[in-house]
């Protein structure tokens, strides 16, 4: 049998075709037989090679494109036959993924003992032919854009404000519909006679403006005390509200092109990141002072004492909170005992609950408080003092963090036995 297949893009015999991102394939596959008519034709497209849809002879379309993962990415294939041996191919929406040498195979079939035999006899491959290779590009026309990665606010101590300004220039070859997201990412200064460390991802906003954060960041970012916003036109903005020590470092943005493809899937196209911005400022180590001063002495049994302690500190924060542990010891140098103490958020806890009764240690201003022993017995003599732990946060809701510690002076319960 004689049987010829060629194959052309669109109605021109040219043996390639180019095409953009997003664009429709069309190629049409002519089938030459002398006997066409009584010939059942099996049609089949492949690309380099790969099978990618098929029309059997019995006019079914079984189409292989999204059968994998892999082939997942490749734009949409449809067959039709548009003539007597003529059959189309077309591709939407394509992609890199789908370029390359497309051929098409036939078969062709012709039934045995013919069509009289009542229900008709079983086919018989007569011919099989391959035809000229056309080779398709899509050319992948990258998004291009520039970055300036800047500060619009630095901060010259811990507890004020930073805002980084992440700026989109220069856009170019942004398809229609096309959007930028970014992500914002930190390396904290490498800490004295360490290595460097790596980068923390802070959190990003994808090409809908849709939040999504990362864990170390996820609470900060929840209360607002950090937010990541994008101004018009391509403007993206990183702000902390009041900073840590933590913050200190090196800062960068990458901005990511997103486009629609064909289906409605949106695709990264191109992604570009700053050079890295350094944030650093001084930072004063915390210090608390702690002077402890006798307000009542007994100097008999059964009398009361009395004791202040006051604080004093500096480079701590605005959000300061105290926690006091009353101790004693008989003579210097001997055994430590906590008697009582009062919790940043003023909690009172018993050593000796059985002495409850005549102890009491309250706040009796910002940073001042005092201690009560009514009753003095024998067994109370020794030295006392305040031990005092400052506590700073950034925000109400937030947890305690310790910045600081220190003892005060000690003063002594002493008397004779009357």
């Amino acid at each position: 049998h004689f049987l010829n297949v060629k194959a052309s893009s669109s109605s021109s015999s040219s043996p390639s075709v180019l095409l953009s991102p997003g664009n429709m394939l069309t190629l049409f596959c002519y089938v030459f037989a002398d006997n066409l008519p009584v010939l059942s034709l099996e049609m089949t497209w492949l690309a380099d090679g790969r099978e990618i849809i098929t029309m059997d002879h019995s006019g079914l379309v079984i189409s292989n494109t999204s059968s994998n993962g892999a082939q997942a990415k490749r734009g949409q294939a449809t067959l039709e036959r548009t003539g007597g041996g003529e059959y189309r191919l077309g591709v939407r929406g394509v992609s890199g993924e789908d370029g390359g040498i497309y051929t098409c195979r036939v078969r062709a079939f012709i039934e045995k003992g013919g069509r009289s035999t009542g229900g008709g006899g079983r086919w018989h491959l007569a011919a099989e032919k391959m035809s000229n290779p056309v080779t398709v590009k899509v050319s992948e026309t990258k998004p291009n854009f520039t970055l300036t990665l800047e500060a619009s606010m630095k901060p010259q101590k811990t507890g004020e404000p930073i805002e980084l300004s992440c700026d989109v220039t220069d856009v170019s070859q942004l398809p229609p519909g096309g959007r930028l997201g970014v992500s914002w990412e930190h390396i904290s200064l490498p800490d004295e006679g360490t290595n460097a460390h790596s980068s923390k991802l802070i959190g990003s906003l994808d090409g809908y403006g849709n939040l999504l954060s990362d864990s170390a960041y996820k609470d900060r970012l929840d209360s607002g005390v950090l937010g990541l916003s994008r101004v018009s036109p391509n403007t993206f903005k990183l702000r902390f509200l009041r900073t840590q020590k933590i913050d200190m470092g090196q800062y960068g943005c990458t901005v990511s092109a997103w486009t629609v493809s064909s289906q409605g899937d949106v695709v990264k196209a191109a992604e570009y990141k700053s050079s890295p911005l350094t944030v650093r400022w001084d930072t004063k180590s915390p210090t608390l002072n702690v002077a402890a001063k006798t307000i009542r002495k007994a100097s008999v049994g059964g009398a009361t004492f009395e004791m202040s302690c006051t604080v004093v500190t500096e480079n701590i924060g605005d959000w300061i909170g105290f926690a006091v542990n009353i101790q004693s010891q008989e003579k210097l140098g001997e055994t430590v005992k906590t008697i009582m103490s009062l919790s940043p958020d003023n909690v009172v806890q018993h050593s000796n609950p059985e002495r409850s009764d005549n102890l009491v240690l309250s706040k009796t201003g910002a940073a001042e408080f005092r201690f009560r022993l009514a009753g003095v017995q024998l067994s109370d003599k020794g030295y006392y003092w305040c031990n005092v732990t400052a506590f700073t946060k950034q925000q109400a809701e937030q947890s305690w963090t310790v910045a600081a510690r220190s003892e005060s002076n000690k003063v002594s319960i002493d008397f004779q036995e009357n």
